[in-house]
């Protein structure tokens, strides 16, 4: 598992990103803090379209995961009394729980 939680402005995370998947291991998870700021999606982006699996956590900074190979990434359950709405730059990734 990796976490990345670091510059927030591009081209910082797509570049942290880039790096982290050529050191992750054929079964790998990349967790991304902070997706709120499109700039960190780009990350979540680039592996989604490596064909990595992804999903979002809605948290307060809002989370999301990326996996492959022999990997089940946590199931979340967000809070039920929040009134949760994806930024549209999210809008099209699955959201746990």
């Amino acid at each position: 598992m990796i976490f990345l939680d670091g510059d927030h402005e591009a081209p910082a995370p797509l570049s942290n990103t880039i790096i982290c998947e050529q050191l992750a291991e054929a079964d790998a998870l990349i967790l991304f803090h902070d997706l709120n700021s499109p700039d960190v999606t780009q990350g979540l982006d680039y592996l989604k379209q490596k064909g990595w699996n992804t999903i979002i956590y809605q948290t307060m900074q809002i989370m999301g995961a990326a996996w492959r190979g022999n990997i089940e990434p946590v199931q979340h359950q967000p809070d039920v009394k929040i009134n949760w709405n994806l930024p549209e730059h999210l809008a099209h990734y699955s959201v746990s729980g």
